[in-house]
């Protein structure tokens, strides 16, 4: 007696669900991604470098290791870190790829000539966590800019132009934030 697999019958209509729902999950997944592979292009067209979240890490899963093989880095893997150089000068047209970095954890903007109106795109960087700004053109209104990031931790305004009172006020609503001035 052999054994026989019970019949499946697929409509149309259900395989054009199937495939309906398949791309709006591709798409969903795909989506910022793409934004992330934008973004790095902008930064690597400015001068900056940027680090991926999974290097030097050991891959875990076999389907880990191919999906890294077979897509780019920007689709597998989240940008953590972000450095831009002083040369050539970073403009909005560049910060505002920034919030296609949800993950971003570091931002170097040190020794660039940023100022106040350039810290509006550091809104919505939930995740950050450590920001240079050394001897940049940062004023107390630039730090306004800087009392949303709840998660920050370190952030240098080494040789900018803050006050005191600036800083002061910043410690208050960043009460977790090592915040590091010298003039």
């Amino acid at each position: 007696m052999a054994f026989r697999f019970p019949k499946l019958t697929f409509s149309l209509r259900l395989l054009l669900v199937l495939v309906t729902a398949l791309c709006i999950a591709l798409g969903v997944w795909i989506a910022p991604r793409e934004r992330q592979r934008r973004a790095v292009e902008a930064i690597e067209a400015a001068g900056g470098w940027e680090y991926y979240g999974s290097e030097g890490r050991l891959m875990l899963t076999t389907s880990d290791s191919l999906l890294r093989r077979w897509l780019p880095k920007d689709y597998t893997d989240d940008v953590e870190e972000v450095w831009f150089s002083p040369d050539p000068p970073i403009t909005d047209d560049v910060l505002v790829h920034l919030k296609a970095l949800p993950k971003l954890r570091s931002l170097q903007l040190g020794n660039t000539p940023i100022t106040d109106a350039h810290l509006v795109h550091l809104h919505g960087l939930t995740e950050l966590r450590s920001l240079d700004l050394t001897a940049t053109q940062i004023t107390d209104a630039g730090l306004a800019h800087l009392e949303g990031l709840r998660s920050l931790e370190n952030l240098s305004l080494d040789f900018t132009q803050v006050t005191d009172d600036g800083v002061t006020r910043l410690r208050e609503a960043l009460p977790n934030c090592e915040i590091y001035t010298e003039k």
